[in-house]
């Protein structure tokens, strides 16, 4: 095995960039601690799996408890922008989720995730002295040559040894969307674009760091335009709508403040990744191991590479282990309705997700600024509905409907027509994730995204805001 190439000290400055209250450390700890022990006990022998499924069914929920209290504790002060509490119960509904995967649909199928490695990687051998002192390859611990592994090993088995066990659960446990700690390999569910990432600047650390420093800026500059010009308009800080976006008589308008938000909720995943990647790799990670967080989701040909390539896969093994346990009873029925069942569940549960974390998120406490914050009283917010819902109809639309009559045309045809189709509907059913966003409080004149607008303060004088 080789070494991780993510060294603690990586993980501990990542945990300090995060606005955590103090507070929370205590719950976020325990559920985490939790967490690790039943993945542990997940490669135990298989002697002890009658029992230990039990203790896990029943650490889930003390577990369950803790990330609950992480996520929307009473104790929090409530002096941090709203989206600081709305990564916590993120954060939460995670580890909720993952508990869930773990202790109960492992169960069902009895599947236990495994490293896989790289198509690129190379295994070492020794050279070694034949009788008539010609150099020759064998396998051990001498001298390495290398050569390219042939697929059937590139799933690992299951690791027997405790500190191997426990460097599997440290990996599994903080690699979410199947990356790896070790530079060599990733996990057996991860997606195409993770499991082949090689940076375009390759395997240097100084040039990564410096593309990375280069994106970070650029992107601050796209979170500034866009936040000045959703704050630009009065009309979405009317307290009397609860569509401040629909409500809009111009549809350009409608569609300028779909892209603005949405392209603002890429931004919220892609710039505090991007430097949470620089810093590790500065601390010494292998640039392989840090993925883009979406796969260039703006450049999407259709609405099914949006979500299924271009769009983050945060949740997509938990999603998917989650659907599979609701589809469990039909199992036996027809592939494609499986499917067709799964992408509707799928987007359920996304949409379920986001009311949670909406519909449960504090006002920030009255304020000069900000005398009557706004945020969502009914857990069955419609704007967050009919966005996730209504994905999977644009899907069968695209599958059903615009291939077909596109069908005889070249490639480029094909995925110019599915381009047009897929950003029309985004644009269109984003106005409802704008209305949910916008209408829950996330731009109300307390929060602040940035805290340096370059473009505020050369219009206005305005640079801090």
């Amino acid at each position: 095995m080789t070494r991780p190439d993510r060294p603690l000290s990586a993980y501990l400055a990542i945990l300090g960039l995060l606005k955590i209250p103090p507070v929370a450390c205590i719950s976020s700890t325990l559920g985490i601690f939790i967490l690790a022990v039943c993945i542990y006990t997940t490669l135990l022998p298989l002697r002890y799996q009658r029992t230990l499924r039990y203790l896990r069914m029943l650490l889930s929920l003390p577990g369950a408890y803790c990330f609950i209290d992480f996520g929307w504790s009473t104790w929090y002060e409530r002096t941090h922008n709203r989206s600081t509490f709305l990564a916590l119960g993120t954060v939460a509904c995670y580890g909720m989720m993952r508990l869930l995967e773990t202790c109960w649909i492992r169960e069902l199928d009895g599947d236990t995730p495994k490293w896989k490695l790289k198509s690129t990687y190379r295994a070492p051998v020794k050279r070694v002295e034949s009788p008539k002192g010609q150099t020759s390859k064998g396998n051990g611990d001498g001298d390495e040559v290398r050569h390219t592994v042939s697929p059937p090993q590139f799933i690992l088995a299951l690791p027997t040894r405790p500190w191997k066990r426990v460097l599997y659960t440290l990996d599994l446990l903080t690699n979410i969307r199947g990356s790896s700690w070790f530079a060599d390999r990733t996990w057996d569910f991860a997606p195409a674009y993770v499991s082949t990432f090689m940076p375009p600047t390759g395997t240097s650390r100084i040039l990564f760091i410096r593309s990375q420093i280069i994106s970070i800026a650029a992107q601050y500059l796209v979170m500034d335009v866009l936040d000045t010009l959703i704050r630009s308009q009065d009309q979405l800080w009317s307290k009397a709508s609860a569509r401040p976006v629909t409500t809009f008589r111009s549809v350009p308008l409608q569609l300028a403040a779909s892209l603005a938000v949405c392209t603002t909720t890429i931004l919220y995943l892609t710039i505090p990744y991007a430097t949470l990647s620089a810093t590790a790799v500065a601390m010494g990670s292998s640039p392989t191991s840090w993925p883009p967080i979406v796969s260039n989701p703006l450049s999407s040909h259709s609405l099914a590479h949006f979500w299924g390539r271009g769009w983050h896969h945060i949740f997509r093994r938990v999603f998917n282990r989650i659907s599979m346990a609701i589809l469990w009873p039909f199992r036996s029925s027809s592939a494609s309705y499986i499917t067709a069942a799964r992408k509707v569940i799928i987007f359920f549960l996304s949409a379920t997700l986001h009311l949670v974390l909406l519909t449960t998120l504090q006002p920030r406490p009255p304020s000069p600024d900000n005398p009557n914050p706004r945020s969502h009283k009914s857990m069955f917010e419609p704007g967050t509905i009919k966005f996730f819902l209504s994905q999977p109809l644009g899907l069968y639309i695209e599958s059903s409907i615009i291939l077909p009559l596109v069908r005889n045309g070249s490639q480029r045809v094909q995925m110019n027509v599915c381009r047009v189709f897929a950003w029309c509907w985004l644009l269109w059913t984003g106005r409802w994730w704008a209305d949910a966003w916008i209408g829950g409080g996330m731009y109300d004149e307390t929060e602040r995204p940035i805290v340096w607008s370059p473009l505020r303060g050369l219009m206005w004088g305005t640079w801090i805001i």
